[in-house]
């Protein structure tokens, strides 16, 4: 059969769909507009796109029908899901659709598939099979049809490869995460490297590029740790974003002539990386480009260079000197920040702007000469230089930045020439030297800086005054103008100023009290942030706004009244303000913002206007004196973390007009003993109430919510609502988020209504004194660990509706006596009932078809169990520890028996393996004590270690004649075992194997055995006889150690082997 192409496929797609999109990008507006499934996998509205399925999607799963694009990213991180049918009729995959899907044990690539792009399988392990024409799976490698590119490499323990000379492209992703690949081979047929092609590829040591490349891809080595040493050929003329980004093991590179830029943060993080030659060919540095190469000691830049990006060389501490060449017009915003060992820069006369923090924290700079043409200098440009010695500010600068000269200890003076017309906020904050201003803009009095109006406060310079008045012609104070002033402890502020600048007062320690004036309308950002000393503080009626953090730290500051002018309150405005005690806002229009009163340990009480809307996230966190509080009815919205971690707070009204309750909001009220939740809240999320320890007293009103993750987790004392001795959970609600009740100690019994449809992860973990509940039919899914450690819970009936027991589920529910599992569930999960100790009976339905590691371990009183024929799998120590279990049937359908699926069963009797097993796991039955015989049918081909040891009962045995090796320990402590034949496909006889078979009399080994492992037969006091065949060549040390053996015998073996075989 003729196939089309590959892009004669994707426009036959295009033209059947009617041009519809394509994409495997899921865009916020689909994924807004997205139907839901039952399992939470979201498709797009018209069905044609799978957009993005939960990360906790378990079990198995399969596409729906009509899907024709699985969009990139769609099943990342679904750790649990085991089994995924794509249906024939899907065109398209995007790049890392299943990435990090590490339950998935197999995926079928259907014959509709035509596009794939990037890599969807990068960080899976699975086993993959492809039936589309239109790529080639060979060897655990996925190429296009014509096996020109590769797409994917899956060998994962593969550490050399080497690339066919047929590959002309090496794909996006194509070999991500490879973590074992030391080297690789690419041959000279290959002309690009694509994105992100050799991410992730850990162990790569050293690369040779060929010169048929010209091209390497935004990220292609990105956290290639360990590559040392990579020789990029001339033919390359462009290397991408972040291409050798965290490449830390990196020591040196040349780039060729023909390269013209270098990407931004191509070399970001390589801190090895001591020396790099950039040719006369490249013409810009990208941003970030050697970020953080922190062995850089020196670099050469041609001429060639007209640009360089913002943070070119950031921390690059190792840097000791650089010239810029002619042609480079400005220094990027922290292109040289950090550069701690930076002593000597030169910049060149083209050089017309200096960015922000272009050297901050260049702590060696010695000096550096502003050229001629520099016409702006950016915010904290030099701030930290603390060793530039001198400077000159050239004629022709005319703007300077905030905080430009910050911190620069050595500065003994500095001169504004009179081309500075602009300045922005306090470019001399934290400088203590001279400064002497020819400008015709500014005025500099008695060490303050004015403008020429001396209507605004540029800089407070005087560092030793202790008061100062500010003259009546001010009418602002600008950004930083009194900056760590420490010494500062009154100041008078005139009728005249209207504006606070942000940092205006910051971080001025002594300052004790202060009158703000009436016509003040605004204060900044950090404006009093720090002032320890500031215990009182009157805001007046004219203000409307108070900025971010803007006094945050004021720990002395013990009351204050919040005017009804004001309609905004930054974030953190008052954050830490320990001391604060009383509070007033009267603000109708302003929202409580995040973190805004956070940390004030002390603040008793609290009136909040009518007009408030919102509580902002963390509003109140920390306020542990917080006793009582009375939310209005205006608010509508309770942030994450509002209250939490209020601990004297008693008791809450939520208003009826609030529908949100944000995550952690009253975690952590300690005290906090009786609450209702009015029907107006459509969600309260995750913690919300977590760790309300004496909460007693829960009524939930809200119909239409659901009662979403770890909500009421740690509620230890809740156990009742309103008159009930139960919680009853409203009509209206359709989920039980993950947590929501964990930790409930004190709750007792509980009714689920109809319109519940989902109980998430850890729902009711931990409610130990639950004894009663019913799951009602409407519900799906019971999440993991929904109902672990509910230790008073003594029946329980599953509802048909549910296909599949998750793991943990049920786990330690000491006191559960009896179950109903419906016909409907497929699967039980890992731990899902395991240390049920109360569990005596069990019918497992014909639809199971998987029972999960540690299922029913622990069970001690399971005394009766069917398995169905549907069975095929049963989980590693599945039944371990069930010591009441007599007799069991394998079903004919399993493969295998896991590590200590049986093992401590010590009342088993008899047990019979059917023939489609074949192969079983260590230990599986090790412990069973009462076990008297056993028959290994001729399937098995591998019995595990230890698998029968210490079957004290175990008279008998008959091993298949397709077994090869019995391994370590199988029949160790089989006390009752008198004799045992040995089938002729065994070569090897394991250490310890038969040890402690006391009662064993006689033995025959086969001609096909060759090695008998240490101890094998040790303690086997009853052998008196053994025939070692011809074709045994090595007996270890003590093999036959307390064996009753002739004389004749012993020496005849010693002959044979050594002396080390009885000792």
């Amino acid at each position: 059969m003729q196939y089309p192409t590959i892009s004669e496929y994707v426009k036959a797609s295009q033209d059947a769909s009617d041009n519809l999109d394509m994409s495997t990008e899921a865009t916020n507006a689909e994924l807004n507009e997205a139907i839901m499934d039952e399992f939470g996998v979201k498709y797009s509205k018209d069905g044609r796109k799978l957009l993005k399925a939960p990360q906790n999607l378990d079990s198995t799963y399969s596409i729906k029908e009509g899907t024709k694009i699985i969009c990139d990213m769609a099943f990342a991180d679904c750790k649990s899901l085991r089994s995924l049918v794509v249906p024939d009729g899907v065109t398209s995959i995007g790049k890392r659709a299943f990435s990090d899907c590490t339950s998935l044990s197999s995926l079928v690539l259907p014959e509709s598939v035509g596009n794939i792009i990037g890599n969807p399988f990068s960080g899976w392990d699975g086993e993959l099979k492809c039936l589309s024409p239109y790529f080639i799976y060979d060897n655990k490698v996925l190429f296009d049809k014509d096996k020109s590119k590769i797409i994917a490499f899956r060998d994962k323990k593969t550490t050399s490869y080497v690339i066919p000379d047929y590959v002309t492209s090496i794909g996006n992703g194509a070999f991500y995460d490879c973590k074992s690949l030391r080297n690789i081979v690419i041959p000279d047929s290959v002309t690009s490297i694509g994105d992100s092609a050799f991410e992730g590829c850990t162990s790569l040591t050293s690369l040779v590029i060929p010169d048929s490349v010209t091209s390497i891809g935004d990220s292609a080595f990105d956290g290639c740790s360990s590559l040392t040493d990579i020789v990029l050929p001339d033919s390359v003329t462009s290397i991408g974003d972040c291409a050798f980004f965290l490449c830390e093991s990196l020591i040196s590179i040349v780039i060729p002539d023909s390269v013209t830029s270098i990407g931004d943060c191509a070399f970001d993080y390589c801190e090895s990386l001591r020396s790099i030659v950039i040719p006369d060919s490249v013409t810009s540095i990208g941003d970030g480009a050697f970020d953080s190469c922190t062995s850089l000691t020196d670099i050469v830049l041609p001429d060639s260079v007209t640009s360089i990006g913002d943070w070119a060389f950031e921390g690059c501490g190792s840097l000791t000197n650089i010239a810029i060449p002619e042609g480079v017009t400005s220094i990027g915003d922290s292109a040289f920040s950090e550069c701690s060992s930076l002593t000597d820069i030169v910049l060149p006369d083209s050089v017309t702007s200096i960015g922000d923090k272009a050297f901050e924290g260049c702590g060696s700079l010695t000096n550096i000469a502003i050229p001629e043409g520099v016409t702006s200098i950016g915010d904290s440009a030099f701030s930290g230089c603390e060793s530039l010695g001198s400077l000159v500010i050239p004629e022709g600068v005319t703007s300077i930045g905030d905080s430009a000269f910050r911190g620069c200890g050595s500065l003994s003076s500095l001169v504004l020439p009179e081309s500075v017309g602009n300045i922005i906020g306090n470019p001399f904050s934290g400088w203590d030297g001279e400064l002497k201003c020819l400008s015709p803009y500014f005025i500099y009095d008695n060490k303050v800086l004015f403008d020429k109006d001396k209507s605004k406060i540029i800089a407070f310079r005087d560092k030793k005054a202790k008061s100062y008045a500010i003259p009546d012609s001010i009418t602002s104070i600008e950004n930083g103008a009194f900056y760590d002033c420490k010494s500062l402890s009154s100041l008078v502020l005139p009728e005249s100023v209207t504006c606070i600048g942000d940092y205006a007062f910051y971080d001025c320690k002594s300052l004790s009290s202060l009158v703000i004036p009436d016509g003040v309308t605004s204060i900044g950002t950090w404006a009093f942030s720090g002032c320890e000393s500031l215990s009182s503080l009157v805001i007046p009626d004219g203000v409307t706004s108070i900025g971010t953090w803007a006094f945050m730290g004021c720990s002395s500051l013990s009351s204050l009244v919040i005017p009804d002018s004001v309609t905004h309150i930054g974030d953190s405005a008052f954050w830490g303000c320990g001391s604060l005690s009383s509070l007033v806002i009267h603000a109708t229009g302003a929202g409580i913002v995040d973190s805004v009163f956070k940390g004030c340990k002390s603040l008793e009480s609290l009136v909040l206007s009518d007009g408030v809307t919102s509580i902002g996230d963390s509003a109140f966190d920390g306020c542990s004196s917080l006793s009582s509080l009375v939310i209005p009815d205006s608010v509508t919205r309770i942030g994450d973390c509002a209250f939490s971690g209020c601990t004297s707070l008693t008791d809450i009204v939520i208003p009826d007009g609030v529908t949100s309750i944000g995550t952690w909001a009253f975690s952590g009220c300690t005290s906090l003993s009786s609450l209702v939740i009015p029907d107006s809240v459509a969600d309260y999320v995750n913690w919300a109430f977590r760790g309300c320890s004496s909460l007693s007293n829960l009524v939930i009103r809200a119909t239409g919510a659901s009662i979403v993750d770890r909500a009421f987790k740690g509620c230890r004392s809740l156990c009742w609502l309103a008159i009930h001795a139960k919680i009853v959970i409203p009509d209206g609600v359709t989920s039980i988020g993950d947590d929501a009740f964990r930790g409930c100690k004190s709750l007792k019994s509980l009714v689920l209504p109809e319109s519940v449809t989902s109980i998430g992860d850890k729902a009711f973990e931990g409610c130990s004194s639950l004894s009663s509940l019913v799951i009602p039919d409407s519900v799906t899914s019971i999440g993991n660990c929904a109902f672990g450690g509910c230790r008073s819970l003594k029946s329980l009936v599953i509802p048909d509706s549910v296909t599949s027991i998750n793991n943990c589920a049920f786990c330690d529910c000491y006191s559960l006596r009896s179950l109903v599992i419906p016909d409907s569930v497929t699967r039980i999960g890992d731990y899902a009932f395991s240390d049920c100790r109360s569990l005596s009976s069990l019918v497992i339905p014909d639809s199971v078809n998987r029972i999960g590691d540690y299922a029913f371990c622990d069970c001690t009183s399971l005394s009766s169990l069917v398995i169905p024929d549907s069975v095929t799998s049963i989980g590693d120590r599945a039944f371990w520890g069930c010591k009441s279990l007599k007799s069991l049937v394998i079903p004919d359908g399993v493969t295998s028996v896991g590590e200590d699926t049986f093992s401590v069963c010590s009342s088993l009797t008899n047990i019979a393996i059917p023939d489609s097993v074949t192969s079983i796991g260590d230990w599986a039955f090790s412990d069973c004590s009462s076990l008297t015989d056993i028959v290994i049918p001729n399937s098995v081909t591998s019995i595990g270690d230890g698998t029968f040891s210490n079957c004290k009962s175990l008279s008998s045995l008959v091993i298949s004649n397709s077994v090869t090796c019995i391994g370590k320990k199988v029949f160790s402590g089989c006390s009752s075992l008198r004799s045992l034949v040995i089938p002729d496909s065994v070569t090897r006889i394991g250490h310890c194997a038969f040890s402690g078979c006391s009662s064993l009399t006689n033995i025959a080994i086969p001609d096909s055995v060759t090695s008998i492992g240490f101890y094998a037969f040790s303690g086997c006091c009853s052998l008196s006889d053994i025939i070692i065949p011809d074709g045994v060549t090595h007996i270890e040390e003590r093999a036959f150690y307390g064996c009753n053996f002739s004389n004749n015998l012993k020496q005849e073996l010693i002959s044979r082997f050594g002396i080390e075989i009885f000792w």
